[in-house]
C-alpha cells in the first residue's frame, strides 16, 4: 500500500523539523562543550577540543541539511530526497566517528593533565609574584577542585 503524495509530503517535513531540532541540541552541547574546555584549555590538551570544534561545524552542516530538506518537500524530485537522504546518513555516520575520536581522546586526557598540572605546580613554586597569571590560575583550579572533594569527606566550605 503505497503512500500518497500529501502523507509522503508531511513525514518528510516532520522528519525534517526532528533533524533541525537536532542540530540546534548539537549546537546547545557543542558550544557548552567548547566553553568549559576554554575554562580549563591551560591544562588539557588542545587535541581534546577538536571533536567539539568538529560537532559544531557538523551542527551548522546539519542546519543546512536540514534546510535543503526543507526546499526539497516542496519540490518533491526524487533525485533530491534521495541526496538529502544520502547527505543525512553521511551527517550521522561523522557525528558518530566523532563520538569515537571524542572517546579515544578523552581516554588520553587523564596523562595529559597530570603533566601538565605538575609542571604548574613546579613553576608556581618557584614564583614568588602573587599576582602572576600562572598563580592565579592554579589558586583558582585548587578552589575549583577542593570544593568538591571538601563536600565529600563532609566538610563545610
Amino acid at each position: 500500500m503505497g503512500l500518497s503524495t500529501n502523507c509522503w509530503k508531511y513525514l518528510v517535513l516532520i522528519f525534517n523539523v526532528l533533524f533541525a531540532m537536532s542540530a540546534v541540541v548539537l549546537f546547545g552541547v557543542s558550544g557548552f562543550l567548547i566553553y568549559k574546555l576554554f575554562i580549563y584549555r591551560h591544562f588539557i590538551g588542545v587535541n581534546v577540543e577538536y571533536p567539539a570544534i568538529l560537532l559544531l561545524m557538523m551542527a551548522i552542516i546539519t542546519c543546512s541539511i536540514a534546510w535543503i530538506g526543507w526546499r526539497t518537500t516542496k519540490s518533491m524530485h526524487q533525485i533530491h530526497v534521495i541526496i538529502t537522504g544520502i547527505l543525512i546518513l553521511l551527517v550521522v555516520v561523522i557525528e558518530f566517528s566523532c563520538f569515537v575520536w571524542a572517546m579515544v581522546v578523552w581516554d588520553n586526557v587523564e596523562i595529559d593533565i597530570k603533566s601538565t598540572l605538575s609542571h604548574y605546580f613546579e613553576h608556581t613554586l618557584t614564583k614568588t609574584d602573587t599576582t602572576d597569571v600562572d598563580i592565579i590560575r592554579w589558586d583558582r583550579i585548587q578552589v575549583k577542585v577542593s570544593k568538591p572533594l571538601l563536600r565529600i569527606f563532609w566538610l563545610e566550605v
